[in-house]
């Protein structure tokens, strides 16, 4: 389907910043006014749980090159005398060096009393446990309860029960190699900040509400961003702006590394309960998933979505979810690439597996038959279909490349390869809630005198290749090659639209969709300009445009170029103030065009490991991924993000694993060399099989999905695979090699 698209899924387009991005000529925020700005520097608690009595800064003060200091009295930073984890943030300073700064924090006497602290959330739960300060009560919250038909019928329809507990899944330190970085200045009252961030309309509304300025007096950059992946910055973007009101100079805050693993909004750990009612044939009648959620210092913190890839991916009609947040005293866990579905979707599949060896099946055969159908969504029992859904035929095509009908061997029954080391194979399929659409996006398009344009996109310049996908639509919608569109202005806050946050997967169909928007006013400009040049004069809906050309539909050997007509309308500016939002772009199975519809993201992951039975080392012999996002918009971007899902794959599976101090509260592994990040000679890629589908969405903008999460979630497999291979399922992770000989009873 493709093959009618001019710019669409184009494997030659490159990624609009893909010069800058490889030849270092991109500007970041740390890299602004060079030789100008003071560096500013932020010294967190020594304790998980304390209050500041006060702060001396008499000594530091007298350091030279001290310029500015703040804390909790500064009523814009939001600090409170309390401290809740280790590293929450009681001062900071700005010098003329960063060794000063660093120096000055050394000489600031501050006294603490501290107070009980709970870091381990199993004892956090425990009656009689200290609070810890997030809620006035205790140290649990019911998050989430959601109920669906009737569980006692269910259970009496169930004559095959089970029940599966998993452990704490690992949390890790979220790491973009760029952290944290803001450059902030005054000019008379306004404020200017430079901001590595996600969502760079939302910081300049937090930072006029924080110092109380009109919306016009601040202004917000993100021209250069390094990757987000969620909650991924640990900087606070009012510590600079503070320290630059107080100076009266450019103040720059950068987060070293270990700043970074500590503070940058870790990922939580889960743990769940989870019973399982069906039938002798594997269909599943009542589910009951309960699970608990390590939130940290975060009262919000995403943990509620724990569930959602179980209840949206499979026809269960009598199910019980439930999610409890803990409160611990450490840093708030935040957003991660995919958040809360993969440790969701290791749970419930562990489950799933567990019920295929009670009843003797295949776990390939138990997805195949539960999985939800293309009719209605299992979100809620409002009548939405599914914009489209491809899972079952990917699932099945994702067994066929690992080999699954040849290599499958029941659980228990071990297989040993030629070498001594056991085999394992397992496959584990989902609808991902990510890559949907979500409204309130705008956008601007601007067509110049011969006839390439730009756009003005207000989003981030994160290197996902979002507005490269942006390009792809509107250079498709008017009718243009993709060189002829480029981006005029990324995340300025002056001069663009809000694009919304980049989160969710949402930004390349959501702010997608207002592009395609504000692309289609442009293009009716065009086309009632071109209209009146014709001879004799047509009407515009007479026309169509493509590959440079606005031609008649009755007669396309009768054209004008794009710029034959923006010479005479040299200021054809389209705007969207809105998207569609989530409903049918198109009729889908006796809905309307307008319905409201749900757009999920089918991807399946398979895995083939080798297992060494002395040393406990896992070799992954075949990783098979498959995500189907619709209509594919920017080719090379694509391919990016299903091969970087991979390697999240084998991270989160294998290797990331922040460890605290349950007494002291602090992070222990805190670098790069404690806390192991995969290189290019730790992953097996030549062992990847990758694939996009394209399933063609009748929700988003010429039938696309995000995919940026769906593509970096589904571990599962490789965790299962390994448990194939022992005879014995590992119910927490990460797999490493001890974790791996303590299930086979070698530790």
């Amino acid at each position: 389907m493709a093959d009618q698209f001019y710019v669409i899924g184009k494997p030659e387009n490159r990624d609009k910043q893909a010069v800058e991005t490889v030849t270092g000529q991109m500007v970041c925020a740390d890299d602004a006014f060079p030789g100008q700005k003071l560096f500013a520097a932020e010294l967190g608690s020594p304790y998980a749980h304390c209050r500041v009595l006060s702060i001396d800064y008499n000594k530091a003060l007298a350091l030279p090159g001290i310029e500015a200091v703040c804390d909790h009295t500064d009523a814009p930073l939001g600090w409170q005398e309390e401290k809740f984890y280790v590293g929450d943030p009681v001062c900071a300073v700005a010098a003329t060096t960063m060794n000063t700064a660093l120096r000055a924090l050394e000489l600031i006497d501050i006294e603490y009393e501290e107070r009980p602290a709970v870091i381990d959330p199993d004892e956090a739960m425990k009656s009689g446990a200290a609070l810890v300060g997030l809620w006035p009560e205790g140290n649990t919250s019911v998050r989430t309860t959601l109920d669906r038909g009737d569980m006692d019928a269910g259970w009496n329809q169930s004559p095959v029960q089970i029940e599966s507990e998993s452990g704490w899944s690992n949390t890790f330190s979220i790491n973009p190699i760029e952290g944290g970085n803001v450059t902030a200045w005054w000019n008379g009252g306004d404020l200017y900040a430079w901001v590595s961030t996600q969502n760079p309309h939302s910081e300049h509304r937090g930072l006029a509400g924080a110092f109380q300025l009109p919306h016009n007096k601040v202004h917000v950059y993100s021209h250069g961003n390094g990757g987000g992946f969620g909650g991924g910055r640990a900087a606070a973007q009012r510590v600079p702006a503070m320290l630059a009101q107080k100076s009266g100079k450019v103040v720059s805050f950068h987060v070293d590394r270990k700043q970074q693993m500590m503070n940058g909004g870790p990922q939580f750990a889960s743990k769940s309960n989870i019973k399982i009612g069906a039938k002798e044939d594997g269909t599943i009648m009542a589910i009951d998933f309960k699970y608990w959620g390590d939130q940290g210092m975060n009262a919000q913190a995403p943990i509620t979505g724990t569930h959602q890839d179980c209840q949206v991916s499979f026809n269960i009609p009598n199910a019980h979810f439930e999610g409890i947040g803990v409160a611990t005293n450490k840093k708030g866990r935040d957003y991660y690439r995919c958040v809360a579905h993969p440790g969701g979707g290791f749970a419930y599949s562990l489950a799933f597996y567990r019920l295929a060896d009670e009843l003797g099946m295949r776990p390939l055969d138990i997805y195949l038959k539960n999985f939800v159908t293309i009719d209605v969504d299992a979100m809620d029992d409002s009548p939405r279909p599914l914009a489209f859904c491809t899972i079952k035929e990917i699932t099945q095509e994702a067994a066929d490349m690992i080999g699954y009908d040849q290599k499958y061997h029941p659980m228990g029954e071990t297989v040993t390869l030629p070498d001594g080391r056991l085999h394992g194979v397992a496959i584990h399929g989902e609808l991902d809630c990510h890559g949907g659409m979500s409204g309130g996006r705008a956008a601007i398009v601007h067509l110049r005198g011969d006839g390439t344009g730009f756009i003005n996109a207000g989003i981030s310049r994160t290197g996902c290749g979002t507005n490269s996908s942006h390009c792809h639509i509107v250079a498709e919608r008017l009718g243009v090659l993709y060189e002829d569109i480029s981006v005029g202005s990324y995340g300025d806050t002056g001069v663009s639209a809000d694009g919304g946050m980049q989160n969710g997967s949402t930004n390349a169909t959501s702010t997608g969709a207002a592009f395609y928007v504000a692309a289609s006013d442009a293009r009716e400009q065009l086309l009632a300009q071109a209209a009146g040049m014709f001879e004799p004069a047509v009407n515009p809906e007479d026309l169509d445009a493509a590959n440079r050309k606005i031609f008649l539909k009755s007669d396309p050997t009768k054209f004008l170029t794009h710029a034959d007509v923006c010479a005479q309308a040299s200021r054809i500016i389209g705007h969207a103030t809105d998207n569609w939002g989530s409903n049918l772009t198109r009729p889908v199975r006796g809905y309307e065009t307008g319905h409201p519809a749900r757009q999920r993201v089918p991807r399946v992951s398979a895995a083939e490991v080798a297992v060494d039975q002395e040393t406990g080392e896992i070799e992954v012999l075949k990783l098979v991924y498959i995500t189907d996002p619709g209509r594919i918009f920017f080719y090379q971007g694509a391919y990016a993000q299903q091969e970087s899902g991979a390697d999240h794959v084998m991270a989160q599976s294998s290797y990331w694993h922040a460890i605290y101090d349950n007494t002291t509260g602090y992070f222990l592994n805190s670098s790069f060399l404690m806390h192991k990040y995969p290189g290019s000679m730790d992953l097996p890629i030549e062992n990847y099989d990758l694939l996009l589908r394209e399933g063609d969405s009748a929700v988003g903008p010429f039938g696309g999905t995000g995919m940026g999460e769906p593509s970096g979630g589904a571990y599962a497999s490789v965790g299962l695979a390994v448990g194939n291979a022992i005879g014995k399922y590992i119910d927490y992770g990460p797999l490493e090699p001890w974790v791996v000989l303590k299930a086979m009873g070698k530790v």
